[in-house]
């Protein structure tokens, strides 16, 4: 039988019971239960409730929607508000797309090459097809100018959905080769 050896207070300590896995388990939820009965109320509304959705925002959603609008901490802290108190309970935070929407230590930004003064055929741009070029530098646009700002929308969602009783999860795509062949390409998924 597999078990985890298990210490009782019961036996001298080189005696150890073996507990099958899934009674260990139960002895661990009903302990949790226990500590979650004895959890101050605020505290236990500031957690996120069980079940409910997960909401993925993808790397360039938010940026390509706020095209040309005047943003500021607060506006887009305030993004994460709509989702409070209805059925989502986890939002999915994904940041990058071969590139990152923010200034990555590690990977290249989308806005790496940008000419914010620059035509829409500017060589970041090139490769992507002329009727995805608005799209693709609104997207740009919006992060580049967020960085400019010092203004770090994941850190702020983060903090937000974390405030309004919602786990913040930050999704990373993963060996992503959207048109790995085409390196100006800095939107790997607009054609």
């Amino acid at each position: 039988m597999q078990g985890t050896a298990v210490f009782s207070p019961n036996l001298p300590p080189e005696e150890p019971t073996m507990m099958a896995r899934r009674d260990l388990a139960k002895a661990a939820a009903a302990a949790a239960a226990v500590a979650l009965m004895n959890e101050p109320e605020a505290e236990a509304a500031a957690k996120p409730a069980p079940g409910g959705l997960c909401l993925n925002e993808d790397d360039s959603h938010y940026f390509g929607t706020r095209a040309g609008q005047k943003l500021d901490a607060e506006t887009v802290a305030s993004w994460v508000d709509q989702y409070a108190g209805t059925q989502v309970r986890e939002l999915m935070l994904c940041p990058n797309c071969m590139r990152t929407s923010y200034a990555s230590k590690a990977w290249d930004h989308i806005w790496r090459g940008y000419d914010p003064a620059g035509p829409d055929d500017q060589p970041l741009l090139a490769s992507t097809a002329a009727d995805g070029r608005k799209g693709a530098r609104d997207w740009i646009h919006t992060a580049w100018r967020l960085h400019q700002d010092g203004i770090d929308p994941y850190a702020l969602w983060i903090a937000r959905a974390r405030k309004r009783g919602m786990a913040p999860w930050i999704t990373m795509r993963m060996n992503d080769v959207h048109c790995v062949d085409e390196p100006t390409q800095p939107l790997p998924i607009i054609q």
